[in-house]
């Protein structure tokens, strides 16, 4: 709050450049603190921007995060899981779930700015990561997605994770989606026209839409490193 209705040219951002971090943020102005104009979105923005307004205006609002705090989404898969389980071929199951799960990654990446997405696959490891299986499933999203440890093997992976010090997080016994709704048989050469065929056989936009919606997300901070060690 300015106090004031003022002329205002532009405001210079002055953030901290002394390491690698990019920042990505937003910028709204306004003259009554009720209807707010978006004036900048930036992505992997420079850390001294200057933000051109020329504008009269009383409230100036920001809001950014950088490179440096990283955020965690969890997101409610298990009601779409059961309903592609008591829907679709069990066979399928798999293959629909992670073409679900790019629905949901595409959404929120949109929704915080990204540009790709990221993932670990590493082809022919399991069902689902064969050739055939990456490509009906990747039909799912428009969007880009870096898959850096594809063409390694799974010593090559181990020995990374060693080096990043992610191995013995990884290697804890968790039941999560993949395991406890594994199928006995899962489809290896999956067919993109029966995997639409079987999607289809349930209304899965609106659990989507409602996921998304509902994803909590908190920012993890080595404070916050003990209240998320029962997720470990």
């Amino acid at each position: 709050d300015l106090q004031d209705e003022y002329f205002v040219k532009g405001i210079k951002l002055t953030l901290w450049h002394y390491d690698n971090r990019y920042y990505t943020y937003e910028c709204w102005v306004s003259k009554d603190n009720k209807n707010w104009n978006e004036l900048f979105s930036g992505y992997q923005a420079r850390c001294n921007d200057t933000i051109i307004i020329m504008d009269s205006i009383r409230y100036i609002r920001l809001k950014g995060t950088n490179s440096s705090d990283p955020y965690l989404h969890i997101v409610n898969f298990t009601p779409i899981q059961e309903e592609i389980y008591k829907n679709c071929r069990e066979d399928y199951c798999i293959t629909i779930m992670r073409r679900m799960m790019l629905r949901i990654t595409e959404k929120l990446a949109k929704k915080n700015k990204c540009l790709v997405i990221v993932n670990g696959e590493s082809i022919g490891q399991v069902a689902s990561q064969t050739l055939d299986s990456i490509s009906v499933i990747n039909e799912a999203t428009t969007m880009p997605i870096i898959r850096p440890v594809a063409c390694f093997d799974k010593l090559e992976i181990m020995s990374i994770a060693r080096k990043i010090d992610t191995y013995d997080i990884s290697i804890i016994p968790y039941e999560d989606c993949c395991t406890v709704f594994v199928p006995k048989h899962p489809v290896i050469r999956p067919n993109l026209k029966t995997a639409i065929e079987e999607e289809n056989k349930f209304s899965y936009l609106p659990m989507i839409e409602e996921a998304v919606e509902k994803v909590y997300t908190r920012k993890i901070t080595e404070e916050k490193e003990q209240e998320f060690s029962d997720l470990l």
